[in-house]
């Protein structure tokens, strides 16, 4: 009857658990809305818990009532203070954004991921709880890779324990959300670094946020 406005993407899903999130708009004026599962195109046994439909000012706040904030700076509103380039150009952007008026940008060098590199400053995370890194980003164009990483790598070391699959960034502001458990590292701190460096393309990241999670809650 055409009340099917949105489809989340084909998803393959790991053989451990993990978190897929995909933000939708209520695209119709409906009595009553359901969320339905599609799992007919393969015959491998699938497992599902604690699914939810969260508003956005919810899980994205970082308001009192909702999800302590971890990260300073992460709308770019106050240019890149409380972030350190490591490598490559980057900058804000006023002529794109996903909220506020500024957001940050790179363009990639088409070579290793951490060509084209940031850094926020460290950010108090407990070791073994469990976070959520979400941003919002958009590709000037067609495949643009990028990736996110939490902490910093250390010669010798395994301080960045965290590592986003290479993200193929959409051409429109679309929302990316990682679920990670925070591990020890060498200096005692944790930085969300962000990688640009694989293609050539131009990116705009916006309203990047760490906060801490109850994956029972």
């Amino acid at each position: 009857n055409g009340a099917d406005y949105f489809y989340g993407p084909d998803t393959e899903l790991s053989t451990d658990w993990k978190v897929y999130s995909f933000p939708l708009t209520i695209g119709k004026d409906l009595p009553e809305h359901r969320t339905v599962f599609d799992m007919g195109h393969t015959n491998i046994p699938l497992l599902i818990d604690h699914m939810a439909l969260v508003p956005g000012t919810v899980e994205l706040s970082g308001t009192p009532g909702g999800p302590s904030e971890e990260l300073m700076n992460g709308s770019f509103e106050d240019g890149l203070n409380n972030w350190m380039v490591l490598n490559g150009a980057l900058d804000v952007s006023t002529a794109e954004a996903y909220c506020g008026s500024q957001s940050l940008t790179a363009t990639g060098a088409g070579g290793n991921p951490w060509d084209v590199q940031i850094a926020s400053d460290p950010v108090a995370l407990e070791v073994d709880k469990q976070y959520k890194l979400g941003f919002w980003a958009k590709a000037a164009g067609p495949d643009g890779l990028m990736r996110a990483s939490v902490s910093r790598w250390a010669s010798g070391q395994t301080d960045d324990f965290f590592y986003t699959p290479d993200i193929t960034v959409a051409e429109d502001w679309t929302y990316y959300g990682f679920i990670f458990t925070a591990a020890s590292t060498s200096t005692g701190d944790h930085n969300v670094v962000l990688d640009f460096g694989a293609t050539t393309q131009t990116f705009f990241v916006d309203d990047l946020r760490v906060y801490e999670i109850d994956p029972c809650e």
